[in-house]
């Protein structure tokens, strides 16, 4: 089992290593709140933003160096390609340009990554949070975190241990660059016709390359303020689950496109670790639709029928309750809790379960999310 490490006092340099690439479209309030935020760290952050129009002048004239912008109006995988050919730091994560990251569970992560050179990627617990009556709402989301621990020696054993409790533990993860660069440049070379292919992509390729850890520390808050948007591309496949296109004999073409590419960087990984595992691409993803599609609910079709024929006004209110409720922004999740807290309520929570949260950080992020909504409702 892989050793978390959790060192009290942290070099901070250490956050010098990471690059935290951020793609943005037509968002610049939230952007624009990201990077004042990084703007007091030594994280890297690459935001790469496909608005058509670029932030102002004046807003990056006041930017630090560690921060470089790019305005693109490319789709969304030329952008996030474009960002990885940049990234230079030992480590690398994705993070989305309205969620928080705590820096202090960020270099926990870092430690534990540097310490152990069989580890991957590294992530923490996490906590999804809202606006709504001028109170930052805060609700548990991806329990399964809890104690994640790939630590298998064989690549097909932590993938299936992985897919048979799937939750995005890698995509948003800090991994080491020299893997996830050469996993990035595979997956954004082509986009699959179904809803975050990319994701699941990471999530088997990841798992595949080395081992991976989530630490008992709270490092990332996901928003609910508003729908991620990436850019015009993806929006096309959301109503197009990976079980749908993985068995519609129409894309077995796309099909096995997807699988070669698939292999093809699974013999990349191979080649720098001097490793020789055989990637059983079809026979996983084969077992993951299946059990996707068995698990499939009768609220997720709604949903999707929602979001397909509703007027714009009454369907952006249904959003807003299934968000109030732990359903996420653009897909349906299958968890809803009994109450929704504060975001330090919630926290306190985590804390209870043993997790170790930065409570000083967090009411930071607490007032900067308040003081957004509060002006931009002015």
């Amino acid at each position: 089992m892989a050793e978390v490490l959790n060192d009290s006092i942290v070099d901070n340099d250490l956050l010098e290593k990471l690059t935290i690439i951020i793609p943005s479209f037509e968002r610049s309030s939230f952007l624009k709140r990201t990077l004042k935020y990084w703007s007091n760290f030594k994280v890297k952050i690459i935001a790469v933003d496909g608005s058509n129009n670029s932030l102002d002048k004046t807003f990056l004239s006041n930017l630090p160096k560690n921060i470089k912008y790019i305005n693109n109006k490319s789709g969304f995988y030329t952008r996030l390609l474009l960002a990885t050919n940049l990234v230079e730091t030992e480590y690398v994560m994705l993070g989305w340009d309205d969620e928080f990251y705590i820096p202090s569970a960020l270099k926990s992560c870092l430690v534990n990554l540097s310490r152990n050179s069989d580890l991957i990627s590294c992530t923490g617990r996490a906590i999804a949070f809202n606006y709504d009556n001028q109170i930052v709402r805060g609700y548990d989301i991806y329990p399964e975190l809890k104690d994640l621990n790939l630590d298998d020696a064989n690549p097909s054993v932590r993938i299936k241990k992985h897919f048979l409790n799937f939750i995005p533990a890698h995509l948003f993860a800090i991994s080491k660059s020299f893997i996830w660069k050469i996993i990035a440049k595979g997956v954004f070379s082509k986009e699959y016709k179904f809803y975050a292919s990319f994701e699941l992509q990471f999530e088997f390729l990841l798992p595949f390359a080395n081992k991976s850890l989530s630490i008992p520390e709270l490092m990332w808050l996901r928003s609910m303020e508003a729908e991620k948007v990436r850019g015009t591309s993806t929006k096309k496949f959301l109503s197009t689950t990976h079980s749908i296109w993985w068995h519609n004999e129409e894309n077995n073409k796309d099909k096995q496109d997807f699988i070669e590419r698939m292999k093809k960087i699974c013999l990349e990984i191979n080649a720098i670790k001097k490793t020789n595992h055989i990637p059983d691409i079809e026979t996983n993803f084969d077992f993951y639709s299946k059990r996707k599609k068995k698990k499939g609910s009768l609220f997720f079709r709604l949903y999707l029928m929602l979001l397909k024929y509703l007027p714009g006004t009454i369907k952006h209110f249904v959003k807003r309750i299934l968000q109030n409720f732990g359903y996420g922004s653009s897909i349906l999740k299958k968890q809803v809790f009994n109450k929704i807290f504060s975001l330090k309520g919630s926290a306190e929570l985590l804390e209870l379960d043993g997790v170790k949260v930065d409570f000083n950080e967090l009411e930071k992020i607490e007032k900067i999310v308040s003081n957004f909504h509060a002006n931009n409702k002015k």
